[in-house]
Formats: C-alpha cells, sequence, structure tokens
C-alpha cells in the first residue's frame, strides 16, 4: 500500500513537472504591406502597380512575388474597401492553410502604428489604432477553427505612403494605440495569448533597435515602463515581447519590464544567430525568442546589406534553439520581398523554403528529426550574376571587438574557438543545396559540380554559377532549369536566389 501511494504521488508529480512546461511554438512574421493579393504603399494604395504584383511579373529584373496568384478579382481593388477586406480573408485562409499545415502555431502580423487614430470615430482601414488592422481583424476570422494563432505584431514607427516623414508615437499615443488594439480584439479565440494573456511581439523596443520613443526618459527602455504601466491602470495585461540589442548595455535590465525578449535581426551573420542568440537566451531570465532567417539582401538609398542563402541557417538555428531550451522558435519572414527573407510560395522559390522551414519547425516542435520526411533534393542558384556587386557582406565587427563587448562564458569559446567572428564573405555566385532521401542518389550540374548525395538528411555547396544554360541531373533523370542571366551591376536583377526541388519540377522550371 504505501509503494503504491509512493508510485502515485511520483506519477502526480510527474504529471504537474510535464504540465508545468509549455509546449514549444513555431512562430512566423506576416508582413502585412506584402499581401497575398499585391505590395501595399500604405493603407490606401498600392505599390505602383503593385495589384496583382503586375509590376513585378513584368519586370524579369524585379523583386520575388507570389506564386500562384491568387484568383484575380472581377474588378480592381480599393484598399480599405469592403470587397478587398472579402479577398484579403480569402486569400489569409489559403496562406493560414499553408503555415498550418507547415507547422507553424503562431503568425505574428505586422503593422505599423497608426498615428492619426480617433478612437471616438468607428474603426476603418484609415482610423485603426495600427496600420492594417481591419485586415488584421480578417486573419483573425480566418484562424478561428485553425491550429494557428495570430499574433500582434507592432512596428516602431510608420513610414509609409500615408506617413512618408516617418512618425514614431510618444509614449502617450503608443499606451492609447496598444490599449485601443487589444479592445478591439477583445477575447476572440483566435488571438495568440502566451500563459493566458493577449501577446504584444514589438519591433524595435529598444532605442538602439529604433527610435526611442521618449529620448527624455531612462534606459533601458526608453519610455516603455510609461507604456506599460499605462496599459495596466487601463486594466490590460499583455505579454509584452520586446525586441532589444544584443549590445545594448542594459538589456539584461528588461528582464524587470517585459515578459519576453527577441533580437528581430534576419541579417545576421550565421555565426552571431548562434552564438549571440546562445548567449542571450543564458543571459535573460524572461523567455528568449529564437529568431532564425533564410538569408538576407537589401540594396537601396537606406540600407545596403547581403547575407548570402544558406540552409544551414535553419539546421544551426533549430539545433541550437533547441540545446538552449528555447520556447519559441521564430521564422523571419513569410513574405518579405522586399528584404528576401520570404519563405511563402513564390515565383522564384515555389515551396521550397517553405518545405525546409517546415522541416525545421517540426525538428523543433517534437525535439527530434521527423522520422519520415518525403524525399526532397532542393537547389538554390542566383537568378542572375552582376558583373559589379554594390551591396555589402554583413561584417558586426572583429571577434576581439565582439568579446571584450559580450563577455562569453569560457564553455562558449570552448564550443567555438572563432565565438564573435561575425562577418558574412563576400558575394560569391554559389548554388547550394538540401536533400532528405531514402537512399544515396547523385546530383550533377552541367559546368557547376557533381555531388555524391547520402542518404538522410545533407546540404552543402555544388559549386560556382556562371551565366546561361543550366541543367541538373539527379540519378540519370535530367531537369533544365531557368537560365542564369548576366548583368551588369545589381539594377539588372539583384542577388536573389532561385530555388528548385529536383524530385519536384513545378512549372516554374519552363
Amino acid at each position: 500500500m504505501i509503494r503504491t501511494g509512493i508510485l502515485l504521488l511520483s506519477a502526480a508529480a510527474l504529471a504537474a513537472g510535464e504540465a508545468a512546461e509549455p509546449p514549444r511554438q513555431a512562430l512566423i512574421s506576416v508582413m502585412s504591406w506584402y499581401t497575398p493579393l499585391g505590395a501595399l504603399n500604405g493603407v490606401r494604395m498600392w505599390k505602383r502597380d503593385g495589384q496583382g504584383y503586375a509590376g513585378a511579373r513584368a519586370d524579369p529584373g524585379g523583386e520575388n512575388w507570389r506564386w500562384p496568384q491568387p484568383e484575380p478579382p472581377a474588378a480592381a481593388l480599393v484598399p480599405g474597401s469592403p470587397a478587398y477586406e472579402d479577398a484579403q480573408e480569402a486569400a489569409a485562409r489559403a496562406d493560414l492553410a499553408l503555415i498550418g499545415a507547415a507547422g507553424f502555431d503562431v503568425a505574428l502580423f505586422c503593422m505599423a502604428p497608426w498615428p492619426r487614430w480617433d478612437g471616438q470615430r468607428p474603426l476603418a482601414a484609415d482610423n485603426a489604432p495600427l496600420a492594417g488592422f481591419t485586415t488584421f481583424q480578417r486573419w483573425l476570422r480566418a484562424a478561428d477553427g485553425t491550429p494557428v494563432r495570430m499574433g500582434l505584431f507592432p512596428d516602431i514607427a510608420n513610414q509609409s505612403g500615408d506617413h512618408p516623414q516617418r512618425v514614431v508615437p510618444d509614449p502617450a499615443r503608443w499606451t492609447r494605440l496598444l490599449h485601443g488594439a487589444l479592445a478591439a480584439c477583445g477575447d476572440h479565440p483566435a488571438l495568440w495569448r502566451v500563459d493566458g494573456r493577449p501577446a504584444v511581439f514589438h519591433f524595435g523596443t529598444s532605442g538602439l533597435a529604433g527610435n526611442p520613443i521618449d529620448k527624455e526618459a531612462p534606459g533601458p527602455d526608453r519610455g516603455w515602463r510609461t507604456v506599460l504601466a499605462g496599459l495596466r491602470a487601463a486594466g490590460d495585461r499583455p505579454y509584452f515581447l520586446a525586441d532589444i540589442r544584443p549590445h545594448d548595455p542594459e538589456r539584461q535590465a528588461w528582464d524587470d519590464l517585459v515578459d519576453a525578449v527577441h533580437c528581430f535581426a534576419p541579417a545576421g551573420p550565421g555565426a552571431f544567430m548562434v552564438e549571440m542568440q546562445t548567449l542571450m537566451h543564458r543571459r535573460h531570465r524572461v523567455p528568449y525568442v529564437w529568431g532564425v532567417s533564410p538569408g538576407y539582401y537589401r540594396s537601396d538609398a537606406r540600407m545596403s546589406a547581403w547575407v548570402a542563402p544558406d540552409f544551414r541557417r535553419f539546421h544551426d538555428g533549430c539545433r541550437a534553439a533547441l540545446a538552449a531550451g528555447a520556447r519559441f522558435w521564430h521564422v523571419m519572414t513569410w513574405n518579405d520581398f522586399g528584404e528576401d527573407t520570404d519563405i511563402a510560395p513564390s515565383a522564384f522559390k515555389g515551396r521550397c523554403l517553405l518545405d525546409v522551414a517546415s522541416f525545421y519547425a517540426t525538428w523543433f516542435k517534437a525535439g527530434r528529426p521527423p522520422p519520415a520526411w518525403r524525399e526532397q533534393v532542393i537547389v538554390g542558384y542566383p537568378r542572375v550574376v552582376p558583373a559589379m556587386i554594390t551591396a555589402r557582406s554583413v561584417v558586426w565587427g572583429t571577434p576581439e571587438e565582439q568579446r571584450a563587448k559580450h563577455r562569453p562564458d569560457p564553455a562558449d569559446l570552448a564550443a567555438h574557438p572563432g565565438w564573435g567572428d561575425w562577418r558574412e564573405p563576400p558575394y560569391h555566385p554559389a548554388m547550394i543545396w538540401w536533400a532528405h532521401l531514402d537512399r544515396p542518389r547523385s546530383l550533377a550540374v552541367a559546368g557547376v559540380g557533381t555531388v555524391a548525395l547520402p542518404a538522410g538528411l545533407s546540404m552543402g555547396t555544388v559549386g560556382t554559377i556562371a551565366p546561361g544554360e543550366l541543367l541538373a541531373t539527379c540519378d540519370g533523370v535530367p531537369v533544365a532549369l531557368p537560365a542564369v542571366r548576366a548583368a551588369a551591376d545589381e539594377r539588372g536583377g539583384g542577388l536573389q536566389y532561385r530555388f528548385h526541388d529536383l524530385l519536384r519540377p513545378d512549372g516554374r522550371e519552363r
């Protein structure tokens, strides 16, 4: 009898321990201005030829766009109109089906603040706490009854066709905007909650990450302490996830202010994404949200940065997040075509990056690689090879500088002797591969290289790409891939990659 009682108590304690350990969740960011129906510049206007991505589809050197396209509406859509919102809800259902099937639990809907919001007037596309909020409400409705929860993801500022001068709300305005957004969401069952509280996942919270909302306020929050106190006084209890910078000298002081922290850094070099996030995860008392991106590319007047696409960013990030005991794994992003961090089905990438991200989301949530996965041989290569490169490879200091600034633990240095070497190599037109196979196969790309693919999971580099026709052969089966164009400089097509699954040609090869 005594032994039985001990066993029952042990079983109850084990069950309680398991219940106390929350399940791991996979998150993905959705940029509200890159809708499935076209790209917006503000909430009331399409970008030039934005509806249906007409401009991108007509320009062979243009940026990526959704593929296949949703059915076109009978008439041109006016952003914010009832017909527009209906079409967005239908598109959201299709996207959420893909996001949920890929293993993601939360879609974080990024929206800029709307400085002119008047809470005394009815909610509308151009009168809401956050830009695109009425569309977010449609996504909420579309997510109801699905396994995906929708998360509020406010940006630090609004710089768009509606606010070209860039507006950063002050603490009083931020308090009103977030209170209004939370009130409008109410107790909607599809809203993402953490520990029973509505979550607010914020971008640019630290004054080092974006703009301080109160330059006179003391660190580390520069005004966010006032906002969060104001929300609590209004009866709100949001689970606030703050975006902070690893070089913020008071980064650990955020633990006393917020519920969780993250670092939205899709341009982070691969070593940084493993090494620095491991350190941040260990040093914060609140949960740290682990971030990963497939690469990064942007070259314009405001920013020039290149981080080569690399399947190991997913692979190493997933393993490191699990080793650290992370609760959340965040993929940046579903659809940011402007910064080349997108994994949504698209003209240049098919669903290749979605499949790879799904593999690692499944791995992260289960704590082990998927026991069964369909055979895939995915290759990525440049669409264009420019003769002149102007985008700068991301360099975040030398190892000596980073070690002096962040003081890694001896165990970090033992595991990574080059800790702090956060420098991306210069642009190189390489072909990369990721494969999951039941048996060994061979991969040969004419004029590029040959690789023996083992059974199981593998990834690496095939060789260097040159402009011209491209023929890949997998186990003797040829697949003609879209040719690589030559250009004088980046303006002739940028540095974006194509991705193709050689075992499942999808029609983009023609």
